[in-house]
């Protein structure tokens, strides 16, 4: 009986050496006790608050969960509860019978961390498995055996005949352990007293040195099985003391990452927490430990949070980057980036998550100032683009909405290619300011109703190199000064300035090359008339693959022809 106390004595050290105060983690220890020490009814986890939530064998003891120890039936197991929540220290009751049946005890242990409570090992014996186990077998097969606590009986091998003790031969022998004090009867079966008195005397003594014989062998027993749980509980000692200093290090190593580490069970609820909790929502383990991963959720994204967990729940699968708003214990809001994968059970059935969580409030806080900044700068930007446009149609007011017209067609052009984004955008803005370089370009020349000379032909040819040379200087992050120096080279190397061949001009500036030709024929110029929109794509399809790319032609044609696009 004292090995399976002192069992419980190392329970209870070993269970506070870590702060995982989990379910699973307890039905791994009550297990290894219970198959290792025969005699437990039960092995009770308690809460702070007195109530029995985990048990073991849960299949025998399940209707003792949710049970408030301090409304106990039985009043002296109250009073010595109360008695171990005062002093924190061990307690034990008298027998009593047991509501499984038969007759036993119970004793609570405190669990203490830190100097903090966190519940309370409650074992339950009984009394009958407990001494069989001791017995030596056949040494008594002519003897009864009685076991009182004080004067409850509480182990009985002989028949109920109504005699008491005065009326019986017998050796008694005392035996006590930690807490307890029981009284060992051994007396002779009726059979020995049907013998003559010689016989009767010869069996008396006989019975004497045969009770001295199982007293001693009883003895020997106990202190054989002593050395072996001593020996055992040394060795699990050892290997439970090497699985701390492992989960030390362990610790350790999670405690410097900064990240939150922790596992949960299938229903959300935390097992575990590392105590970088603290510093992330202000929380400690022990306040976390119990509660479900979205009472921290802020309120308006609880349950569109909290649905998309069970889903990803639900398909067990590991999961990355899933970001939430929390509420740190101070009020504030905290975002998290929250990484995960599913445990299993052997029958695959999910049993919970482990995983981590990394603040990222001042990432995406930082994320977000970015993008207001990137937001201000694109608007000053487009106003400077548009200020260059305005001058240029200004100079020349038959090219007015020329360059807005030109951006129209070569952005859906470009769309319906499959351009990125980012090269529509670049196109958009180039085409906007395709023109610039013409502020420079005499206003005669501009509008000249009439043909143009040789020296002032030159002069316009040169209105890309100069839009090059302005827009060079204002930093884009787009090659908009390179598109708009090369929107009026040609596939054929018969273009301006610098008489590119095909594959050495942009797609984005063959793009607006086709939409600028067109734009100009469907529009009056002060030389000419305008053209019917047939007639600009006639110029168009007949040169594709000459001056034009062929893709783009094509395109261009296509969102005429087919979607029918018209200018605004």
């Amino acid at each position: 009986m004292e090995s399976r106390l002192s069992a419980l004595a190392v329970f209870a050290e070993r269970w506070v050496q870590r702060p995982d105060f989990s379910r699973k983690r307890f039905l791994q220890f009550a297990e290894l006790y219970y198959i290792s020490y025969p005699g437990f009814q039960a092995i009770n986890w308690v809460d702070t608050n007195g109530v029995i939530r985990w048990v073991y064998p849960e299949e025998l003891n399940r209707r003792a969960i949710g049970m408030d120890i301090h409304e106990h039936p039985d009043p002296v197991c109250r009073e010595i509860f109360a008695r171990v929540e005062k002093t924190q220290e061990y307690g034990i009751t008298p027998c009593m019978e047991l509501f499984q049946g038969g007759e036993g005890f119970a004793t609570d242990w405190p669990l203490i961390y830190k100097g903090k409570i966190q519940g309370y090992l409650n074992a339950v014996f009984q009394v009958k498995p407990l001494i069989d186990i001791c017995l030596a077998k056949g040494v008594f097969d002519d003897f009864w055996l009685s076991v009182y606590e004080g004067d409850r009986l509480i182990y009985q091998y002989r028949p109920v005949d109504g005699k008491n003790r005065s009326e019986v031969w017998y050796v008694q022998k005392e035996i006590q352990f930690r807490g307890k004090n029981w009284l060992l009867m051994i007396e002779p079966k009726p059979k020995l007293y049907a013998a003559t008195t010689v016989i009767a005397n010869l069996s008396l003594l006989f019975f004497g040195l045969l009770v001295s014989i199982g007293l001693g062998l009883l003895v020997y027993s106990l202190i054989r099985r002593a050395n072996t749980c001593r020996l055992a509980l040394e060795e699990r000692e050892f290997v439970e003391e090497s699985l701390v200093k492992s989960e030390e290090r362990f610790r350790q190593v999670v405690d410097s990452t900064g990240d939150w580490v922790w596992e949960m069970n299938a229903s959300g609820l935390y097992i575990y927490s590392s105590h970088n909790i603290e510093n992330i929502l202000g929380y400690t383990s022990a306040e976390v430990i119990g509660r479900h991963f979205y009472d921290f959720f802020l309120p308006e994204d609880y349950e569109k949070q909290k649905k998309q967990v069970f889903e990803i729940f639900g398909r067990k699968e590991p999961f990355r980057h899933f970001v939430s708003r929390n509420v740190h214990k101070d009020g504030h809001t905290v975002i998290l980036d929250t990484t995960g994968v599913p445990l299993t059970g052997i029958r695959g059935e999910l049993i919970g998550y482990r995983g981590c969580d990394r603040d990222i409030t001042a990432r995406v806080r930082a994320e977000e100032e970015s993008k207001k900044s990137f937001e201000r700068l694109k608007k000053i930007t487009e106003g400077i683009v548009h200020a260059m446009a305005l001058a240029v149609e200004m100079k020349d007011p038959y090219t007015a909405g020329h360059q807005r017209r030109v951006a129209q067609l070569a952005c859906v052009i470009a769309k319906e290619m499959g351009l990125t984004e980012k090269k529509i955008e670049g196109i958009r803005i180039a085409a906007i300011l395709h023109d610039v370089g013409k502020i420079l370009t005499p206003h005669e020349i501009l509008n000249k109703p009439g043909m143009l000379s040789d020296a002032e032909m030159d002069e316009i040819k040169d209105h890309p190199r100069i839009g090059a040379e302005i827009l060079k200087t204002i930093e884009f992050g787009l090659p908009i000064a390179d598109v708009v120096l090369q929107h009026h080279e040609r596939i054929n190397e018969s273009g301006y300035p610098q008489k590119l061949s095909g594959k050495n001009i942009m797609i984005e500036a063959k793009i607006v090359a086709v939409a600028d030709v067109v734009e100009a024929m469907c529009f009056e110029r002060p030389y000419r008339p305008a053209f019917s929109t047939e007639r600009a794509l006639k110029e168009i399809s007949q040169n594709k693959g000459i001056l034009y790319d062929s893709d783009v032609v094509d395109t261009c044609i296509k969102i005429f022809s087919e979607k029918g696009f018209k200018f605004d």
